[in-house]
Formats: C-alpha cells, sequence, structure tokens
C-alpha cells in the first residue's frame, strides 16, 4: 500500500443471507489494531427496517481497541460509533455488557462537520447490566450518530445494543369512499400502549373531536363528534407508556404524533321520521300517554329534536297554531312531555289535535351539532279534551302494562365486528339497574358492567382482550325485564 493513499474496503455477506448481521473489523496500521467505527466518521450504519419497537434486532460491537472520540462529549471512555436514519420522532435505544460503565450518547450533524449533542444516559452507573435510553424530538429522514462505550474507563470491552424506533401511527381503516357513523376506525399497528385519535372538521363542516382507546375506536363516540354528511382530517398520536429505564422500572411515556392526517367523510345519515303504524293515514290514534317512535336508529346521535306543528286534518292542509320543538335522548317519545321543557315553553300535547311532525338528530356530547330534519308525517292525538291526564294514564296503563317490554329497543353495532370496540345502545329506560352482559357461545361471560342512564343508553364498549370469532350473546337486564340481542365476530 501506498503511505497517505485512502483505499476503500467493502465487506458483504456470501451466498444467500438478508445482508443484516453482525461483524467487527479491525486493520494493522504500524502494529495498532484500529476498530473501523472509532469516530463518527467511520459510523456503522444500522439497518433500519428490523429496527421498530417493541421489534429488536441485537447487534455486537466491541470498544476494546478504541479511543475516546472527540464527538463522544458527555462521557470520557472509550466509545464506537453507530448511526441510523429516523423513521420517526422517537427512539429506544438499549445497551448491555458485563464489563463496562454502559454510556449512550446521541448526536446528529447539526452543521457541516458540527455535531450536537441529543440525549445521553449513563443513569446505571455500575459495571455490567443494562442501560436504556427513552428520546423523542427526532426529525424524520435525519441522520442520527449513537456512541456505544464506557462512561470514564479507558478500558474498553464487548456489549450488545439495539435501537428500537417508536414508529409514527398512520390510519389502518380505508378512507378513501364514505363511512357510517356505525364503523369503527381503527389506526396502524405500532406497539404503542394507546392511540389518541384527534378529528377536525375541514373547512366549511363541522364536529369534531378527540379520544383515546388500546386500539379500534367506534365513530359513533360523542367525544368524537362526527357529524353525518361532514368530512375530517384525521390525526392519530401513539402513546409509549411501558418504556422501562436501566434500573428496571418505568422511565418515560413518549408520544409520538403522524402529522401527516388522513382524511375521512361521514355518510349522510337516512331521514327519521314518524313510523309508519302510527300515523294519521294508517289510520292510528294516539294518546298524551302513548309512545311514539320513529324510525331509523341513527349511530352517533346523542340526542333527538321534535318539532310538532298543529294543523287541520291528515293531509297537513292548513296549520292550526304556533310550532313547538322538544328534545328528547331516545327516538322514542312519551307524548305527555312536560312544556317547561319545550321551546317555545309551556306547549304541551293537546287532545283530538293534528300534528305535523319532524324529527332531527343531534351530534356530539350534548347534542351540540344538528343533523338533517326528516321528511314531516302526521299524527292523530285522540282522547277527550275534557279528561284529566289523571283519567288519560289511567286508560292506558293496562295498554301500556301489555307492551311495555317492547317499549324497549336494543341495538349492538357494528354487526358484524372486529372484537375490539361494540356500541350498545338502549332506547326509552330510566333506571338505576340497568346490566348488560356478553357471553361467549359456551356461556362464559366476557363484559359484564351496570349503568345508571335517563332516556337511552348509549355506550362504547372496548374489550380489553379482542373477542374471538363466534356468535356472542349480548343481554340488556333492566330492572326485571330482559333483552337479548346476538352479536357475531368475524375479523
Amino acid at each position: 500500500l501506498t503511505t497517505g493513499q485512502t483505499y476503500y474496503l467493502r465487506m458483504q455477506p456470501f451466498g444467500t443471507s438478508n445482508g443484516n448481521g453482525n461483524f467487527s473489523l479491525c486493520a494493522v496500521n504500524g502494529g495498532a489494531p484500529v476498530p473501523a467505527n472509532d469516530n463518527i466518521a467511520g459510523a456503522i450504519n444500522i439497518p433500519g427496517n428490523n429496527s421498530w419497537y417493541p421489534q429488536c434486532s441485537t447487534y455486537s460491537g466491541d470498544c476494546s481497541l478504541s479511543s475516546n472520540s472527540a464527538e463522544s462529549t458527555t462521557y470520557t471512555g472509550l466509545d464506537n460509533w453507530y448511526k441510523f436514519t429516523a423513521v420517526s420522532t422517537a427512539v429506544s435505544i438499549e445497551m448491555n455488557s458485563t464489563g463496562l460503565n454502559n454510556a449512550i450518547q446521541l448526536v446528529y450533524e447539526s452543521s457541516p462537520g458540527v455535531y450536537t449533542s441529543v440525549d445521553s444516559e449513563n443513569t446505571n452507573g455500575a459495571t455490567g447490566g443494562v442501560e436504556r435510553m427513552n428520546t423523542s424530538g427526532l426529525t424524520v429522514g435525519t441522520v442520527y450518530y449513537i456512541s456505544f462505550g464506557d462512561a470514564f474507563n479507558t478500558t474498553g470491552g464487548a456489549f450488545t445494543f439495539c435501537v428500537k424506533q417508536l414508529l409514527l401511527p398512520s390510519c389502518n381503516t380505508p378512507t378513501a369512499l364514505p363511512m357510517s357513523n356505525c364503523a369503527t376506525f381503527k389506526a396502524s399497528w405500532t406497539g404503542a400502549n394507546s392511540y389518541t385519535y384527534t378529528l377536525a372538521p375541514l373547512p366549511t363542516f363541522v364536529g369534531g373531536g378527540s379520544v383515546t382507546a388500546p386500539g379500534s375506536i367506534s365513530l359513533s363516540n360523542p367525544l368524537l363528534n362526527v357529524v353525518p354528511g361532514n368530512s375530517y382530517s384525521v390525526t392519530i398520536a401513539a402513546t409509549y407508556s411501558s418504556l422501562l429505564n436501566s434500573n428496571g422500572g418505568t422511565d418515560a411515556t413518549i408520544v409520538v404524533t403522524n402529522t401527516n392526517a388522513c382524511s375521512l367523510t361521514a355518510v349522510a345519515h337516512s331521514s327519521i321520521e314518524v313510523r309508519a303504524s302510527q300515523r294519521c293515514a294508517a289510520p292510528a290514534t294516539l294518546l298524551k300517554t302513548s309512545y311514539m317512535r320513529t324510525d331509523p336508529f341513527v349511530c352517533g346521535a346523542t340526542n333527538y329534536t321534535y318539532e310538532f306543528q298543529p294543523v287541520t286534518d291528515c293531509a297537513a292542509s292548513n296549520t292550526a297554531g304556533l310550532s313547538f320543538e322538544y328534545t328528547n335522548t331516545s327516538r322514542i317519545i312519551a307524548l305527555n312531555f312536560p312544556g317547561t321543557a319545550t321551546t317555545p315553553s309551556g306547549q304541551t300535547i293537546q287532545a283530538q289535535t293534528y300534528y305535523q311532525v319532524r324529527v332531527r338528530p343531534n351530534f356530539g356530547t350534548g347534542g351540540v351539532n344538528q343533523g338533517q330534519w326528516g321528511n314531516p308525517q302526521v299524527i292523530f292525538v285522540g282522547g277527550t279534551v275534557l279528561e284529566t291526564e289523571q283519567a288519560l294514564s289511567e286508560m292506558a296503563a293496562e295498554a301500556d302494562r301489555m307492551n311495555e317490554e317492547s317499549m324497549f329497543e336494543a341495538l349492538v353495532y357494528p354487526n358484524p365486528s372486529n372484537g375490539e370496540v361494540v356500541n350498545l345502545n338502549l332506547e326509552n329506560v330510566t333506571s338505576e339497574n340497568i346490566f348488560v352482559r356478553i357471553t361467549d357461545a359456551t356461556g362464559r361471560v366476557v363484559y359484564n358492567n351496570r349503568y345508571a342512564v335517563e332516556g337511552a343508553l348509549n355506550t362504547v364498549v372496548t374489550f380489553a382482550q379482542p373477542l374471538a370469532n363466534g356468535l356472542y350473546t349480548v343481554e340488556f337486564i333492566v330492572d326485571d325485564q330482559r333483552i337479548t340481542e346476538r352479536m357475531m365476530i368475524q375479523k
């Protein structure tokens, strides 16, 4: 060889190896062995395709023949250099040895030839053992350099390490077509403990919100405030809260957020209107104590607003007074509602009167965003105008008792589901003793809870462990009554 001449050495696996493995290199220079990665310029690249959390591809190193590099500014011991390209904003780095006071330092090239420290770790402080460094604030696409070695000693040794990038989450659910509010939405799995989904309305649209879950979420969750017919950008943040420090305890909770949001459009809801069997043209006569039913159920609706317009006949030929509105938690409504809760106040249902009725679902916690009014239908409220409320109640009591169970309407959706999350809806209830029990085909209870609601139960159940494929039974127990629905898990 010629003194002063630069030579390049290429090393690669022989045969069919995939190229990801451990190797060591030393060169004899004037009789002194020098590791190839003794300085930052010779940093060995760590393949990124196998270095993502919680996966961990282990590599071996040895700093016995190294020196203390100038770029390793935090520690004075011998070290070796490695590098990787960030695919996320956070990383977990682990070093293990028997004879070193393990020290890790992470730097990047802030300007040509200038290296700035990002983080360092020497928490353990003893010889041997494990050192772990959990770091956030990285820039995707930037090359980062890692110094592995001894904190202060000039005697080096062998070590192993792995670099686990905390991956950015992304939308796993296809969003090219409009999605129903009954649908579930899922982030790509990254090994995180939980995912926070934030929906922001696109220009000219309304609604939006945020919810955190270990996996899938339901778009009908009131916290998301998804209004049918509106479009949203979806940002997902992954929270890693089980990262351990060098002493085995919980070290840090790191959140990585994917700023490249996806977008989704919620499909418009169906027109909700008075059930055909209760319309004036049926013909059907309701009493002030009757339960008026409307169809269909609208996923995600947290309450419903009813507009009553007095009219002269079944054809609604002319109006016969001022219209008024009443908001109810259920799409099943008792017509003897108090006038103090109407708009304008003081309006109640009157006997021997025709009403043209429109219904509108509302969305979000408290129903802050309005859906679309359904098609108007006319009802007729019978009875005698001289009858008292007590007399009307007594008249309807027997019929109500015979039909009591049918007042409750239960719905489980989506059905089939993927076994991660399911929506439970039970309408027209007021009880502090509502029990929900879900059992599998063998009778094993997979979910059991008690609820106290007023008007309707509308809840999202996220299972701790996804349910296996099969048929499940969902029981709603209201006081001494039991309603059963079937739920299919199909992945």
